[in-house]
């Protein structure tokens, strides 16, 4: 499961409700299951350690059959 925090708290969410993780250049976003929704963290404006995020969030998609994107 994915956690994040969002205004109105924790938010959990199971490996089965995503529907992909999408790398770009320095932000990661992931798309949830079934309308859509997107959770993006990036490094400029959210100040994540990205290259460590997608690190764990490979390992994460392999073992979870996530769908994984990586865009230029």
């Amino acid at each position: 499961a994915l956690t994040s925090r969002r205004f109105g708290g924790d938010r959990i969410m199971e490996a089965d409700k995503i529907k992909e993780i999408t790398f770009v250049k320095d932000a990661i976003i992931v798309t949830l299951k079934p309308k859509g929704n997107r959770w993006a963290f990036s490094k400029g404006y959210h100040r994540f350690p990205i290259e460590t995020m997608k690190e764990q969030l490979e390992q994460f998609a392999q073992r979870n059959n996530v769908q994984l994107v990586r865009e230029a």
